[in-house]
């Protein structure tokens, strides 16, 4: 029996899921390293300009390049099972969805409306897949609020140490240092609030997704 484009379309969401958590738990434990790594530089234990001590900056160094690396892997791998997950909606006949499969994932790329789209983008996909109301004034479901009021505090609170780190003068290494653990720390929130709502909006495809394309 052929396998139809809509079947298809879920088996690639299940697949995207499981490489989207690996993603994520392990975004989760380099940056929680790396955030370790910062609190014993602020406590003086390293130094990691003079490489100080060699053997425990070198780690580090390692861990901090490995957490560089496993968040742009996870921007990529996220930005796919948003993709996929908005097209499995149009496959399956729902088109109460504003947000096209390709805009729900570049809205995070446009300065200002990275403030609000993407969030509206992926409340939709969590309630179209759902099979629940969307209306204004609504709640968004799920943990829909706490992932993006981590993704919004973490943002600035990281950009805004960019900037304090930039200044002149080592008094304000603390501050920047500290800002940047919190945000973070807002971060880490974030990733895993999204593991929750990536692994709800699967199982809700999954299920009540294929029904309604049956008795669609």
């Amino acid at each position: 029996m052929a396998i139809s484009t809509f079947e298809q379309g879920l088996a690639a969401l299940q697949k995207r899921t499981t490489f989207v958590r690996i993603m994520i738990y392990a975004y989760i434990a380099l940056w929680g390293l790396t955030i370790l790594f910062s609190v014993a530089e602020n406590a003086g234990a390293i130094n990691l300009e003079t490489m100080e001590p060699p053997l425990l900056t070198g780690a580090a160094a390692i861990v901090i390049g490995l957490a560089v690396l496993t968040m742009i892997v996870s921007i990529i791998v996220v930005g796919m099972w948003i993709h996929r997950a908005h097209a499995n909606l149009k496959l399956a006949g729902i088109h109460d969805n504003a947000t096209s499969p390709s805009w729900a994932v570049g809205w995070f790329f446009i300065p200002i409306a990275n403030l609000f789209k993407p969030f509206q983008a992926m409340r939709e996909l969590w309630t179209s897949s759902h099979g629940v109301s969307d209306r204004y004034g609504d709640e968004a479901g799920g943990p829909l609020p706490q992932w993006w009021g981590c993704w919004i505090v973490g943002n600035v609170l990281t950009s805004v140490s960019s900037r304090v780190s930039s200044l002149e003068g080592s008094t304000s290494k603390p501050v920047y240092s500290v800002v940047d653990i919190v945000g973070f720390l807002a971060l880490i929130g974030a990733a895993w609030f999204l593991l929750k709502i990536v692994e709800g909006i699967n199982s809700a495809q999954q299920s009540s997704l294929g029904i309604a394309k049956t008795f669609a």
